[in-house]
This record gives structure tokens, C-alpha cells and sequence, in this order.
């Protein structure tokens, strides 16, 4: 009896070359690229959704842009997933897990939440003390300041705008740090030297979009489309050694994905295609490209800033129509987010390595 053996041209194409786990070593990846393009697509799809400017569903590419907010959204989820899974792998250290967590979010979000604040005092149609003295003001700085207690509004701002929201970006970290949560949850039981309770998550997570097809409550939703992501992101990490990025096989699952989206599994199938595609694109792609990693992260603080920035120019009439709110959003935006790179998250961040380095010197790097 003959064992059949696939042939060499087509294991080439689909699984071949080194391993994720060997492409992963060291920095020299786009992720920098990847987690900027993602935050310009959450301000995309806000300038068509602040301006109050509904896309036109005969146009196939404002079709497309209207979908680049959960596209940016899940694919931040994705890289988290991989880049946090296999940095708890690596050091198997949860209270350095959670301090370099703590670094990364909360320095650089409360810095955005006093600025933004006092600056938006400007605006407010309140006199001046009364609305930094005012409940609603303190509320919103406290519930925000913990990334989990999220509030939207603050006095006398926004009213009669089509989304009355100041900062409606910040809805995701909550669902980031329940992620967060869940791999500490890990380490903490030991459970992060298994691969079957990263697998089983994600299953957890595909088993809701079956059993509840359509739109569930808004927290369920939510919970298990970012779940999801983040969880084919750490299953990948935990995987790595295994795992092989080609071309081919971003081709036949973009394809699968599209053979099964008029399906009740559609959302499981683009989900394992884009966060496949992703790490593809972190990894393989070389050249010219990966001199985007001279330049500073400021993915993170594209995030924060866009909304209330964006909100901003409608409330001045500087930015009533979509592109324009876009294009004058961004170059402020990055300026803010270059600033606070530089200012408030790089010396964060340092402070992160710094203990990682302290704990375990095998991961200095």
C-alpha cells in the first residue's frame, strides 16, 4: 500500500519555509506599518460616520471604507493576541506581564484624557468652571482613566452633533483588557505551557457565532468577535514552531472565506483569512518596507486622539465633509501622537524592558 504524498512544487506553495516561531525572533517585522495602517482605518470609517456623511451603497470602495472600523479594530486585536501571548510564553512571568500591560495603556490614555479635557474647554457651552467642576467632567475622567468604566460624554459638548460621543474609540479597551485577563489567567494557573486552553477559547468564541447567529445583546457581540481575533492571534503564538506563513495559503483561505460567506460560519472563515493574511504580512514582506521601523509607534496615540480631534473639526465647521475632516484630522493627530510617543509612551516603555530585563535577561531583546 502506497502513502500518498502531496507533491513537492504544492507543499512548497501551502506549507514550507520557516517557522513562525523563526520569523519571529527579534523586531525586524511590520507590525509598526501594520498597527498604524489599522488606526488610520478607525479614522477613515469616523470621518464618514462623525460628518454625518452615510456611505453611498452603490460605490464599491465607500462600501469598503465603511467597514474599515471593525477591519482596524480586529486586526489590533489579532497583533495583540500574537504579540502579548508570546511574550508571556517567553517569560512566564505574569506580574511582568501585567506591569508591561499597565505601561502600555493606562501612561499614554490618561495623558489624552487631561489634554483632551482641558482643551475641549474651549468649546464647551458651559462657562469655564462649571464645566470642569461639573459631575459629568470628573465621571468622565475616572471612569475612562481606568479603560474599563468607559464614558462618552462630557457637559455642554457635541450636543447637536450627529454623534454626541467625545471619545467613542475608547469603547474597545475594555474588551482589550478582558484579553488581557484571560492570558494572565493563564500564566497564573500554569496553563500558558498548554496549547488547549488558547484553542479552546477560540472554539468558545466560534461556538457563539453558531449558536447565536445574527446580532446578539452589544457585550456578547462584541465578546466573541474580538475574542475571536485575539484568540487566533495567541493560538498562533503558541503554535509558532509549527506554524508557516506562504502566500498560497493567504490565497486558499481568502478563498474558503469567500466560498462559505453567505454561511452561518462566514465570520469564523474572514476571521482565520485576515488574521492568517496579517501575521503573512508582518513577517514576509521585506525591503524598502521595513524602514517604517525607523520611524516612532504612534499607532497607539492615532487611536486616542482621532475621535475628539475629528469630533473637534466638525464642532468648528474646519472639517464638515469626510475627506477634509480626514486629511486635516490626520496631520494633527499624528502630531499629537508623535508627541506623545516621544513623551509619554517610549519612557513607558523603557521602563517595560527595563524590567523585563531585570526579571529574565534571556528576553532582553
Amino acid at each position: 500500500m502506497t502513502t500518498f504524498r502531496a507533491p513537492a512544487a504544492l507543499t512548497n506553495v501551502f506549507w514550507s519555509g520557516p517557522s513562525l516561531a523563526e520569523l519571529a525572533r527579534g523586531r525586524n517585522n511590520n507590525f509598526n506599518m501594520i498597527r498604524v495602517m489599522l488606526a488610520s482605518m478607525v479614522l477613515v470609517h469616523h470621518g464618514f460616520v462623525l460628518t454625518g456623511n452615510p456611505v453611498a451603497e452603490t460605490n464599491l470602495f465607500t462600501r469598503m471604507v465603511a467597514g474599515f472600523g471593525a477591519i482596524g479594530v480586529n486586526g489590533f486585536f489579532v497583533v495583540s493576541g500574537f504579540l502579548v501571548t508570546r511574550s508571556l510564553i517567553a517569560r512566564h512571568d505574569v506580574s511582568a506581564f501585567v506591569a508591561a500591560r499597565v505601561l502600555r495603556i493606562y501612561p499614554g490614555l490618561w495623558v489624552m484624557l487631561l489634554a483632551t479635557t482641558l482643551a475641549l474647554t474651549a468649546l464647551t457651552t458651559l462657562p469655564a468652571l462649571q464645566y470642569l467642576t461639573s459631575p459629568e467632567t470628573r465621571n468622565y475622567l475616572i471612569h475612562n482613566a481606568t479603560a474599563f468604566f468607559i464614558s462618552f460624554n462630557l457637559p455642554g459638548l457635541f450636543q447637536d452633533q450627529t454623534n454626541n460621543a467625545v471619545n467613542g474609540s475608547l469603547w474597545s479597551l475594555r474588551y482589550e483588557l478582558l484579553c488581557y485577563a484571560g492570558v494572565a489567567f493563564t500564566g497564573l494557573t500554569g496553563l500558558s505551557k498548554r496549547r488547549w486552553p488558547y484553542v479552546l477559547a477560540v472554539l468558545a468564541c466560534a461556538a457563539l457565532f453558531i449558536a447565536i447567529p445574527g446580532t446578539p445583546n452589544y457585550f456578547v457581540g462584541l465578546l466573541r468577535r474580538l475574542g475571536l481575533v485575539f484568540g487566533l492571534g495567541a493560538v498562533a503564538a503558541v503554535f509558532a514552531p509549527q506554524m508557516r506563513l506562504r502566500l498560497g495559503m493567504v490565497a486558499l483561505l481568502g478563498a474558503l472565506a469567500l466560498a462559505l460567506d453567505a454561511t452561518i460560519v462566514a465570520p469564523i472563515a474572514w476571521s482565520v483569512a485576515y488574521a492568517y493574511a496579517l501575521l503573512w504580512f508582518a513577517f514576509i514582506p521585506r525591503g524598502f518596507i521595513r524602514n517604517f521601523n525607523k520611524l516612532p509607534d504612534i499607532s497607539y496615540g492615532l487611536y486616542i486622539y482621532a475621535f475628539p480631534v475629528q469630533q473637534t473639526l466638525v464642532a468648528t465647521g474646519l472639517g464638515l465633509s469626510p475627506w477634509r475632516n480626514m486629511v486635516i484630522a490626520w496631520v494633527i493627530v499624528g502630531t499629537l501622537a508623535t508627541i506623545s510617543w516621544f513623551g509619554i509612551e517610549k519612557p513607558a516603555l523603557a521602563l517595560k524592558d527595563r524590567l523585563g530585563r531585570q526579571r529574565d535577561p534571556r528576553v532582553a531583546t
